[in-house]
């Protein structure tokens, strides 16, 4: 996954939207010390722990590419960063993944206890949908069109979605897993949320019914497209660079364990160009949305 000119380019458009994302963020966590101070010492902890913050980013990046202001989308970004953070605290957990370390640090049930672990998730799942809320406000949205992006940002949550996914990605199917129960996981837990992610800044940013209709193909290729390097990073990536543990995905539905690298290398490319595909049918300028998907063949971490 060596990078090139494109991946640097996307880098350093991440990073500097990721610091106006971590700035919102912020504005929207209590102010500390507010009592109870542990439990707002825990989300600060998880929230503003170093990330890509991938999901708030390539809402930015729909905005630009539909000619709206990043500034549109951000609080939203926010509150899709806070229910992605609130699903990672729970996958960690004992009962579920039972993991050590989630970017770079303890995981939140190691520092603060179990506890306070899901009590920090469940405040960030319903803070996430008030953020949602809040941008359909902010942008003037009709009643009926600030119910939908919320309804969509909650159907990702639901067993319909990440639920659902996370279940699924615990119980594996009495045959074992094959290519077709990995999609059907990865769909959930992972797509879910970006194909979220991309429709609630195209709703918030005015999109038409032809764009939407781009934009979320687009993103079902993305977020496929995601889960799989992921996946492949799991087998072959760099534990420091990933800011997590590696070989976690034993027994898990791993599309590169299950069909091997190779083959898996294969269906991310195959991803890429239907990407690329959907997104002929934008009119504006898709250069950066381009860049993110290449960035998913590219990406080290």
């Amino acid at each position: 996954m060596a990078g090139n000119g494109g991946t640097q380019s996307v880098v350093q458009y991440m990073q500097h939207w990721a610091r106006r994302v971590d700035e919102k963020l912020k504005a929207h966590l209590p102010v500390q010390p507010t009592y109870p101070q542990e439990l707002h010492r825990a989300l600060h902890y998880c929230v503003l722990a170093p990330g890509k913050r991938f999901r708030p980013v390539l809402m930015i990046a729909v905005a630009q590419a539909l000619g709206a202001v990043p500034e549109g989308v951000l609080t939203a970004g926010a509150g899709i960063e806070f229910i992605h953070t609130a699903s990672l605290t729970l996958d960690d957990l004992p009962c579920m993944d039972n993991a050590k370390m989630r970017r770079g640090q303890k995981t939140v049930h190691l520092a603060f206890g179990e506890d306070v672990a899901v009590l920090v998730a469940t405040a960030l799942l319903v803070e996430g949908l008030a953020l949602v809320s809040l941008n359909a406000a902010e942008n003037g949205l009709s009643q009926k069109l600030s119910a939908r992006v919320v309804r969509e940002t909650a159907a990702a949550v639901s067993t319909m979605g990440m639920a659902g996914g996370q279940y699924l990605d615990l119980h594996a199917p009495p045959p074992g897993w094959d290519e077709k129960t990995v999609k059907i996981v990865h769909a959930r837990k992972t797509s879910a949320l970006i194909v979220a992610a991309v429709r609630v800044a195209a709703v918030l940013c005015h999109a038409k019914s032809r764009e939407l209709e781009a934009l979320t193909g687009f993103a079902h290729k993305l977020g496929s497209a995601f889960q799989i390097s992921d996946d492949l990073l799991d087998v072959t990536g760099d534990q420091t660079r990933l800011g997590k543990m590696t070989g976690q995905d034993q027994g898990k539905p791993n599309l590169a364990r299950v069909i091997g690298s190779a083959e898996a290398g294969k269906r991310l490319d195959g991803d890429i160009a239907e990407a690329f595909a959907h997104l002929e049918g934008l009119d504006t300028s898709t250069d950066i949305l381009r860049s993110f998907v290449r960035f998913m063949r590219d990406r080290q971490s």
